[in-house]
Formats: structure tokens, sequence, C-alpha cells
């Protein structure tokens, strides 16, 4: 049995998704640039807080992932810095908040969950009319 290839966009597929996905949500868009342009897992969005975010230096720290509601290390067991694209950068300034140390909320404070993040992409590239299975595929587009 072979091993199916690993699918992912090339680069005018991840522009519709990320224009869908401006249209659509700023979180959204947020996800997707996160995944799609610093390579973060779903665990590691969801558990990313503003602290692990460098604006001077323009690197995010990737330091720790949420699993089914648990916080732990990365899946490679280590810590990673990944730069921060002009457009990362400036989708992370115009989302900042004060509800918490988390990057990812609800409006009403609540923190978005693994499903929330993955629903969130999905969204946007059926809106973007392309196939997503969930944020893991941005990953490998990174």
């Amino acid at each position: 049995m072979s091993k199916r290839a690993t699918r992912f966009y090339d680069f005018g597929e991840f522009e519709r998704l990320v224009v869908a996905a401006r249209a659509m949500d700023a979180r959204a868009y947020l996800l997707v640039l996160l995944s799609g342009e610093a390579g973060l897992r779903l665990g590691e969005m969801v558990a990313l807080e503003w602290g692990d975010i460098d604006f001077v230096k323009g690197q995010v720290c990737v330091q720790r992932s949420a699993w089914k509601g648990q916080v732990a290390s990365p899946k490679s067991g280590r810590l990673r810095y990944v730069p921060l694209t002009k457009r990362l950068r400036s989708a992370l300034r115009d989302h900042r908040h004060l509800r918490g140390p988390l990057v990812l909320y609800h409006d009403h404070g609540a923190p978005l969950t693994e499903g929330q993040v993955q629903g969130l992409v999905r969204r946007a590239a059926k809106r973007a009319g392309l196939f997503n299975n969930g944020p893991h595929m941005l990953r490998h587009t990174f």
C-alpha cells in the first residue's frame, strides 16, 4: 500500500484563500496567515500567547501546543523561532486585544478551541472554492 502525497496549495490558491479569509473574518485571516506563512500547527495556534510574539525582532517563538484542552510542548518537544512576514505582523498588530494572554479568543472572551480553528479555516477555503482538510494542509504550503 502506498502513501498518498500530501496536498498543499500553490501560490495562487493560497492567495485566493487569504483573500477569502480576510473578507470573511479577521480571525480567519489571522489563522490562515499563522498556518500558511508561519507554518504553525493547529495546537500551536490555539496555545499561542502574546508574549511569544516579538514585533521588534519580527519573530514568533513556538513553545507550546494545545491538544484536547491540555497545553504541552510542541510536537517536536522543543521551541522554535519563526520569522513574521509583513502581512502576518500587520494582522497580529490589528488583532491585538486585552482579553488575556492568548492571541485567539472569541469576541465574548472564551479562547478558541482546535475545532473552532479548523472550522474557520475550512469555511474560508470553501468560500475561496478550494479543498481544505484544516490548518495542517496550510502548514505544508508554508
